[in-house]
């Protein structure tokens, strides 16, 4: 179980870890744009320190936002360069593109489909292609996180929660390890509760984008339908609905749990971050959730709270908090609430 910051701790928390979120001088950077998979948005941008450290680096590999139907790496830029820049060069960071919604057949109206399968299927291939390849670029296969923000965290808790049917071929002899946690920036957490949001805020403008990604909601027209979990897409899309039924779904996450909403952004609800996070603690007691809402990482907007030097902070810390715990037995790790 985590240990959860209040303020009686907070403060011991960034004075032991303040070499991490404000290093004597900002590391070099480098961008490689590789291709993970053949399709031309099959291409992430991996951000790292130059020269590389002399120890491998745990890596965050994050998806954009744009409700599955919209968006790009380059939103991302930012906060790769601040979590490289931010840890001194000690953590790696890869934004990826992936298949949007409507090239993937994704419709308005009718039954539809449910895009979302591939393109989680798109953040678990650019895991595996980084992991595949991670000493040709000074990575740590066995410290990979995944993540996202809006939709593209949505797709990050997916895949940690249904690793075993997302994660991609391996070819290391050594094995390759699940992803080490899942990262939820500004998250969509229920495909339900997403739409009633957008009826009451946005008067249903974005329905049409809902619908692309994961079907009719049925009874009429019939419901899109999930092919691996025989349940509705909207409910098998929606990680609050898979941690809740996750007994009899026979799912268990990969990894730990980091969420983060910004107080200043009403773009998303904020009460679905928090609704998340006490069903992932309520359900997996064993799992490492910290959940952050109040303005600690990041108090903007949806967009311009991605750019805030505090959220790659919160990150940074997080990423290196796991990965003490996986090589300091009984080792305690420490969040942010």
């Amino acid at each position: 179980m985590p240990v959860v910051f209040r303020p009686k701790n907070l403060l011991l928390f960034f004075v032991c870890c303040w070499w991490v979120a404000a290093p004597a001088h900002a590391a070099s950077i480098q961008v490689k744009t590789l291709a993970y998979g053949p399709h031309e948005d099959q291409v992430l941008d991996l951000h790292t320190a130059v020269p590389l450290p002399d120890e491998a680096m745990p890596t965050v590999v994050l998806a954009h936002g744009g409700l599955w139907q919209a968006g790009s790496r380059s939103e991302l830029d930012t906060l790769c360069r601040n979590i490289v820049s931010q840890s001194n060069g000690v953590i790696a960071c890869a934004s990826i593109d992936y298949r949007l919604s409507y090239d993937l057949g994704g419709v308005c109206t009718g039954t539809g489909t449910g895009t979302y399968t591939d393109q989680a299927r798109d953040l678990a291939l650019a895991y595996s292609m980084l992991q595949g390849n991670a000493e040709s670029h000074g990575l740590d296969p066995r410290q990979i996180h995944v993540g996202g923000h809006s939709a593209g965290a949505q797709l990050a808790h997916t895949i940690n929660l249904r690793w075993s049917e997302f994660a991609q071929p391996c070819n290391r002899p050594d094995g390759c390890p699940a992803a080490r946690s899942a990262i939820g920036l500004e998250g969509i957490y229920s495909i339900p509760g997403w739409n009633d949001y957008d009826a009451s805020r946005w008067n249903s403008y974005f329905v049409c984008a809902t619908r692309q990604a994961f079907g009719a909601p049925g009874p009429s027209p019939e419901a899109c339908i999930d092919a691996g979990l025989g349940e509705r897409c909207w409910d098998a899309g929606s990680p609050i609905y898979l941690a809740e039924n996750a007994a009899d779904l026979g799912i268990k996450p990969s990894g730990d749990a980091l969420l983060i909403h910004s107080p200043g952004d009403d773009w998303a609800d904020i009460a679905q971050t928090r609704d998340f996070g006490g069903t992932l603690e309520t359900t997996f007691p064993e799992m490492d959730v910290v959940t952050e809402t109040g303005g600690v990482c990041a108090g903007g907007s949806h967009n311009i709270m991605l750019h805030e030097t505090s959220l790659a902070d919160c990150v940074i810390n997080f990423v290196l908090d796991e990965t003490h715990a996986a090589t300091t037995p009984g080792l305690i790790t420490y969040g942010m609430n």
